[in-house]
């Protein structure tokens, strides 16, 4: 569906053609000229890459693109329409500029223009694909700021909204919507897609279009193509075993095939995703199948290094007390940190930090952190802003006694806690098993551990629950540590 004007045969008078410019929005078409729904008002074109314009017209006919500035054509392209209808007219790169006017003719050979659709309020910029589940999902409005946001003009950001569909095969085309950001159409936004865009559009000047496909509640399985799933017997299974599935967007590839295949063709900067919740129970089998997403991914776009930036797990639940207990939460965020480690070109945002009002919700109302980190990721990684993106990373683990000391690296030193108390939510493991929590004392770059009853410890672990609720651990940056789970080098535990 194209929510640019609506064809208009050239060779009529100029008063007839502006009476049916005033009407046809209402009335269907009488020419064979259709775009793309990617190609409309408000749409935002890849900078410095070819530009593509899509649709379909009448077989035997010729597709004629031009932008639009405000005196003439910036750049001019036609193509044949070929036998099924559908062309594609491919523009010179641009670099980021607009807004422009992008006008596409059917131009019948033997008698001239006979059709015109003309896309308004059009920028060269980046585009950068939002997906995962229901907290990439959650709207603008919805949120702990919705109601500033969603008050908020800015002209040079603007999203598209795919629609929530499933499929058993893979789509040429999927139902979707640009608007920009506007008081109208704000509201219904990624409200940590729209923090993202927001922050990385001040920071550059760059137009940012938003590509927002998200679904609640899914597992990544229904993200990834069906051929990828079927490469690892870790993740074969899935689609087997969700075939069936009533809600058919649980089925393996389902969503992939109707809200990402359908994209693949339109170059993005990159990727932000947030999800996992719905495949906490299961880690081992996320550690194959999350880089497996984004392996499959870059290989649609054909892209092997296509930034891939993702959110680590948030607080759910309630906190810790006493003793230690295993959660599912902490080994997906292990995972989560195990990518961002190994995969090149793919980051995470860590969030264990952030406070909610109500942690037996799923989902965290400020959004707004979430957004900025992602955007910090992406102005050191992608746009080269040489900014601190992360908080301290272990460096090294080293057992003293029955002490241990954890030296930690930062990129904004000093090291130090965000409540000026002693670094929490740290706990040692004993060689039986026995988990304790620790007292720590920060010195410099170290944070030196011991616990009561653990003797020589095995095992040190940070943030390793569901609601690391205390986590404090951070640097001049404010960013916070990651949760981890290490072995000690050189415990003897038997193993």
């Amino acid at each position: 569906m194209s929510f640019c004007l609506r064809p208009v045969p050239m060779d009529m008078p100029f008063i007839t053609r502006l009476i049916v410019l005033l009407v046809v929005a209402s009335t269907p078409p009488a020419f064979g000229l259709r775009l793309h729904p990617l190609v409309g008002d408000h749409a935002v074109f890849q900078r410095d890459q070819p530009i593509t314009v899509r649709g379909t017209a009448r077989a035997g006919m010729l597709a004629r693109a031009a932008f639009l500035d405000a005196k003439n054509a910036v750049v001019s392209e036609s193509a044949p329409v070929s036998a099924d209808g559908t062309f594609v007219v491919k523009l010179p790169p641009m670099p980021a500029g607009g807004p422009y006017t992008l006008r596409v003719d059917e131009v019948d050979p033997g008698r001239g223009n006979v059709g015109t659709i003309f896309c308004e309020d059009v920028a060269v910029g980046d585009l950068w694909l939002a997906s995962g589940q229901s907290n990439m999902q959650w709207r603008v409005m919805d949120a702990a700021d919705g109601a500033v946001v969603a008050a908020q003009s800015v002209p040079l950001v603007r999203h598209l909204q795919v629609a929530r569909t499933a499929s058993e095969v893979p789509l040429a085309v999927a139902e979707a919507r640009w608007l920009p950001t506007t008081p109208q159409g704000t509201r219904g936004f990624s409200a940590v897609a729209h923090r993202f865009a927001l922050e990385v559009h001040e920071a550059t000047g760059v137009p940012i279009g938003v590509l927002h496909a998200s679904w609640g509640g899914t597992g990544a399985a229904s993200w990834a193509p069906v051929a990828a799933l079927s490469s690892e017997p870790a993740t074969a299974s899935l689609i087997a075993s969700t075939a069936n599935h009533p809600d058919p967007q649980h089925r393996a590839g389902a969503l992939y095939n109707a809200m990402i295949h359908p994209l693949r063709e339109t170059p993005v900067t990159g990727v932000i995703w947030y999800q996992g919740e719905s495949d906490a129970s299961d880690a081992p089998r996320y550690r194959v199948l999350f880089p497996l997403l984004i392996k499959a991914w870059r290989a649609a776009w054909q892209r092997p290094d296509l930034p891939f930036l993702f959110v680590q797990l948030a607080r759910y639940r309630a906190p810790l007390g006493v003793d230690f207990v295993e959660q599912p939460w902490p080994p997906l965020r292990a995972v989560q940190a195990e990518t961002a480690a190994t995969v090149p070109g793919a980051a995470m945002a860590v969030i264990v930090d952030l406070d909610d009002p109500d942690f037996t919700d799923i989902h965290p109302k400020d959004k707004a952190p979430v957004g900025r980190r992602l955007a910090k990721l992406a102005l050191r990684d992608v746009y080269g802003r040489g900014n601190v993106a992360e908080g301290p990373r272990v460096e090294e683990v080293l057992r003293d006694g029955e002490a241990v000391h954890v030296r930690f690296a930062t990129a904004s030193p000093p090291l130090l806690t965000d409540d000026g108390k002693p670094p929490a939510e740290f706990w040692l493991r004993s060689a039986n098993g026995r988990t304790e929590r620790a007292t720590s004392v920060l010195h410099d770059d170290t944070v030196r551990l011991t616990a009561e009853g653990v003797g020589q410890p095995v095992e040190v672990l940070y943030g390793w629950a569901d609601n690391p609720i205390g986590v404090n651990l951070t640097d001049r940056s404010g960013l916070p540590a990651a949760p981890f789970h290490l072995r000690i080098p050189g415990a003897n535990d038997g193993k």
